[in-house]
């Protein structure tokens, strides 16, 4: 509990300076603003009828697992001897020590704020590398980002290189796999809603297999609980203030 109080303070001191340095369409772990928003902030950059029409989704791969240490020491606006400490505590399972020579612990009350310092100017990246009439938009929810751009090239030949460079020195990397050009009338899935456009109307639903692997975890609750009062039913995730697009979220990534 003192350790956690710990980084609660250090939080407070450290949470106004990173709000200072944010990437304007970042979404996650900032007062005032949720998984919702970044939604409508990808649904104002592409429903328009001169929107950009081709779509980077970017998947960083093992992104808070792989974060590198020596970065965040360096770059981090905090008491450097505290930061290293933490990063370096590792976890304890079954009475073994396991150290941590990479990435940020999950779990600690300021590991989302700092782990959202290594992402933040990512978005001025991006802009930087093309001419502002290239309709380039930025939407980041955490790790998941999409970038906007009007044509193919643009997105493969000058703003995924300058993606990559920034990650690299941070430690991180994008997945080959996962990450991909999409144009619009073809659909991709972001934060758990299917984006597609049909004409000049753009539609968003809910992802068909985020919501398949909901009703499988609801279904699975109310088995386990089969005489149980309704509140015991209470999905867990929404007892925590989650809403439906962040559970949707987990479930597909």
């Amino acid at each position: 509990m003192k350790d956690r109080a710990i980084q609660a303070l250090y939080k407070l001191a450290l949470a106004p300076v990173a709000e200072t340095l944010a990437d304007r369409n970042s979404y996650s772990f900032r007062e005032g603003r949720s998984c919702a928003d970044a939604v409508a902030a990808a649904f104002n950059a592409l429903s328009k009828p001169n929107s950009a029409t081709w779509i980077l989704e970017g998947d960083i791969k093992g992104c808070f697992d792989n974060i590198s240490h020596e970065w965040m020491i360096e770059n981090i606006p905090m008491d450097k001897i505290i930061l290293a400490k933490w990063l370096k505590a590792g976890y304890v399972e079954d009475g073994i020590t396991y150290p941590s020579r990479k990435g940020t612990p999950q779990g600690g009350i300021i590991s989302p704020t700092y782990s959202n310092m290594v992402l933040d100017g990512l978005e001025n990246a991006v802009h930087n590398a093309v001419p502002r009439r290239s309709r380039i938009n930025f939407v980041r929810y955490a790790d998941d980002f999409i970038i906007t751009g009007k044509s193919k090239r643009i997105l493969e030949e000058n703003i995924k290189p300058v993606v990559e460079e920034f990650l690299t020195e941070r430690g991180l990397e994008l997945s080959p796999e996962k990450t991909v050009v999409t144009y619009i009338t073809k659909r991709f899935t972001f934060l758990g809603q299917t984006f597609r456009k049909h004409g000049r109307r753009l539609h968003i639903t809910p992802s068909i297999k985020g919501v398949l692997a909901l009703k499988q975890k609801v279904g699975t609750l109310i088995r386990k609980h089969i005489s149980a009062p309704m509140p015991v039913l209470t999905y867990p995730m929404l007892q925590k203030g989650h809403s439906y697009c962040e559970i949707q979220r987990e479930h597909v990534l």
